[in-house]
């Protein structure tokens, strides 16, 4: 564990400026606010976590669309194949595992308020990101 803060970005309107349909996620335009700021915290070399809801099978592409950006998450974590729960609950947990690995220190970018309501009852702040 470290005493430096880990943050945490959501790709869909987040990290991304629009949400993906259609599991075409390779062509999503970038948000360049919230990217940049990943990227200069890449160059500074903080740490950084990608969570998403996207399923799992969507992970190919969803690596793609981060390494094309020019990101280099620690980790990314999405939602499990046939997880059907809330998107706050599912980002809740992804949080407990980052946390559970990095210690107190985390801070999450996500553009859903729930998301953020969800983690900030855990104790974890939140940024709302939005569009």
């Amino acid at each position: 564990m470290n005493n430096f803060p880990v943050f945490v970005f959501d790709v869909d309107g987040t990290l991304t400026s629009e949400r993906f349909e259609n599991d075409q996620v390779r062509e999503l335009k970038a948000n360049p606010s919230i990217l940049n700021l990943a990227l200069a915290l890449q160059e500074n070399g903080l740490e950084f976590v990608i969570v998403t809801a996207r399923p799992e099978y969507l992970r190919e592409d969803t690596e793609y669309w981060i390494a094309e950006h020019g990101l280099k998450p620690s980790f990314v974590l999405m939602r499990q194949e046939g997880d059907r729960r809330s998107d706050p609950v599912v980002r809740a947990n992804q949080l407990k595992l980052v946390r559970d690995e990095y210690g107190p220190h985390v801070l999450l970018f996500d553009d859903k308020i729930e998301n953020c309501k969800a983690v900030k009852s855990m104790g974890i702040p939140c940024i709302h990101v939005k569009q």
